[in-house]
């Protein structure tokens, strides 16, 4: 419980800095494989590194998200090749929504789904791209990769890259992406 409440609050410190509501939480519960597909393209114009950075993810965790309360893209791996990205934004603080287009390429993608339904911009059989405008709802997209094979993610708010809002669980905390491209890397299959 303390482990817990150590790392919402350390969330919520990552939060203020950058004036947004968002509440995120890591629920309990390696291959370093790099993805044969296609590198997506930054979606952003920002600088990009040549070779996306490699970031640990620990499989089984959970990031829990208040619709509407802070903006962010959250990256889960539930174990055995199955992915999920929610995203929502600081509507209920701004006022506004926010544009998301997010990005992935994989060894493999199959299973496919997002929330909106519509919302799949583009996919093959190694990568995806998903848009959406998004308020107070917690959108996304989730699907299955090989067990323990990374995934290349990219993504913008509002046509900016924003990598200190991008957050997943590595070796029992939550972090934050340190730049856009990034590469995933399932601590265990």
């Amino acid at each position: 419980m303390l482990r817990r409440l150590a790392i919402v609050a350390s969330t919520l410190v990552i939060g203020s800095a950058v004036s947004l509501g968002c509440l995120v939480d890591a629920g309990s519960s390696g291959r370093n494989d790099r993805p044969s597909g296609v590198t997506p393209s930054p979606t952003s114009t920002a600088p990009t590194p040549s070779t996306p950075p490699k970031v640990s993810v620990d499989p089984g965790k959970t990031l829990v998200a208040v619709p509407g309360a802070g903006a962010g893209i959250f990256i889960t791996y539930a174990g055995s090749g199955h992915w999920s990205l929610t995203w929502t934004c600081d509507t209920n603080l701004s006022g506004k929504s926010c544009v998301f287009d997010v990005s992935v390429a994989a060894g493999s993608v199959a299973g496919l789904t997002s929330t909106p339904a519509d919302s799949i911009v583009s996919q093959g059989a190694t990568n995806f791209r998903v848009q959406t405008a998004t308020g107070t709802t917690l959108d996304g997209a989730s699907f299955d990769t090989s067990p323990g094979g990374s995934i290349v993610f990219s993504g913008t708010i509002n046509g900016q890259a924003m990598p200190s809002l991008v957050f997943y669980v590595s070796d029992g905390k939550t972090a934050t992406a340190p730049s856009d491209p990034i590469e995933l890397v399932p601590a265990s299959p």
